[in-house]
């Protein structure tokens, strides 16, 4: 007798779970930011999580990275630490940034970015795209109607300058290009999350 088959397991459930240094709280390793100590003292910011070494990890909200800066950080590795809220702050975003733009970089040198603007709109009407970066200095006009409801429920992000998605994309200035992968969108977007959660205190989920 066939056996009926199993349901897919949750890519939740099946995601490594970590303790956040700053609150103490368990959560999924997607929502939180991995750190390593380098031999100084002082500490890095490691998204991809292939940085060697014994690594911490917290929220990129302004609470976590206080309670971090201050305690969690050096409870966890064991040896003091050299790194005050604000500039851990500024490392995750700037690590944030640098990871969106690789990825962008990764999307446009395999083909995976669509740049023509009517066709970005289009994708975004019929939903054929998993993710549409909206340069943050774009005119008024293109972060408008469908453009804004797409930043609104998560399929649209506000990122970088015109200039940088033309430099990325090896284009002029674009005002906003289309992500087709699924995965690079998942991470992308995930990347300008932690942005903001450091940025405004927010909790990335």
């Amino acid at each position: 007798m066939q056996q009926p088959a199993l349901p897919p397991v949750s890519s939740a459930l099946l995601a490594p779970v970590r303790t956040c240094v700053g609150c103490g709280r368990r959560d999924t390793s997607s929502h939180l930011v991995r750190l390593v100590a380098a031999d100084d003292g002082s500490v890095n910011v490691d998204l991809g999580g292939r940085v060697p070494g014994r690594g911490a990890h917290l929220h990129a909200a302004a609470v976590c990275i206080a309670s971090a800066a201050r305690r969690g950080l050096a409870r966890s590795f064991r040896r003091p630490v050299r790194v005050v809220p604000s500039a851990l702050s500024a490392a995750v975003v700037q690590a944030a940034h640098d990871r969106a733009a690789a990825l962008i970089l990764h999307a446009a040198a395999s083909g995976g970015v669509v740049v023509d603007r009517h066709q970005v709109l289009d994708a975004l009407s019929d939903g054929t795209l998993p993710l549409v970066v909206v340069a943050a200095d774009a005119p008024c006009e293109v972060l408008q109607g469908e453009v804004a409801q797409a930043v609104a429920h998560g399929r649209a992000v506000c990122w970088g300058t015109c200039a940088l998605l033309g430099a990325l994309a090896r284009r002029e200035p674009l005002a906003m290009l289309g992500i087709r992968s699924k995965k690079l969108g998942d991470d992308l977007a995930q990347a300008c999350r932690i942005a903001d959660g450091a940025r405004t205190g927010a909790e990335v989920r």
